[in-house]
């Protein structure tokens, strides 16, 4: 298999360590041990400067997380939503008797349902990471959170982790969007709390 882009080259070729295309020497660059072409050499240089690189990491891929994501959240609603039938029965109630202040009451309820339910998506998921080092939903798929070198997580990339993606998920919904134009597949929880999802 001759050069990517050199196509008379065939000998002494080496391998992009992102894209995997077979280069001859001229058109790799290396970085921390690691040979890059000219396309994957910016991504590579972001990696390093946010602190993430784990190019040797066999990520999971964006359907595999996605799958993972839709197991975690069925289970969650296994806690959340029978408070939210019981506030919404106790809405109703204070509603049909006319009570004073019901209007006032029923705002509050939404509030504290939005607490509980903020709340019950972060210790879940920073519990599992903190002391499996995956969630439910990803033991199943055989997924784990790591460093970017492959470590095992730290408490506070554990409990960062789930914080800024409900943040960022509930206020803004961009947080899985920027893992459709990277290679390395990171959303911005991944760069926040330098984390990895790898396939075991």
């Amino acid at each position: 298999m001759p050069c990517a882009l050199h196509p008379a080259v065939v000998d002494g070729l080496n391998a992009c360590s992102r894209c995997m295309k077979q280069f001859c020497g001229d058109c790799l660059i290396e970085l921390r041990g690691n040979r890059f072409c000219a396309v994957c050499k910016s991504e590579a240089v972001k990696d390093i400067q946010s602190g993430v690189s784990g190019t040797e990491l066999k990520l999971a891929t964006r359907l595999q997380r996605f799958a993972a994501m839709m197991l975690d959240g069925l289970l969650q609603a296994v806690i959340w939503l029978p408070l939210f039938f019981l506030m919404g029965f106790a809405n109703v109630q204070s509603q049909n008797l006319n009570a004073p202040g019901a209007a006032a009451g029923s705002a509050g309820l939404q509030i504290v349902f939005q607490l509980i339910q903020f709340a019950v998506m972060i210790g879940y998921e920073g519990l599992f990471l903190q002391f499996k080092g995956a969630t439910p939903g990803k033991m199943a798929l055989g997924l784990r959170v790591v460093g970017p070198d492959g470590e095992p997580l730290t408490p506070g990339q554990a409990w960062l982790r789930p914080f800024i993606r409900s943040l960022i998920g509930a206020c803004l919904g961009i947080d899985y969007i920027v893992s459709l134009f990277r290679k390395d597949k990171c959303c911005i929880h991944d760069l926040a709390a330098r984390t990895r999802v790898i396939k075991i």
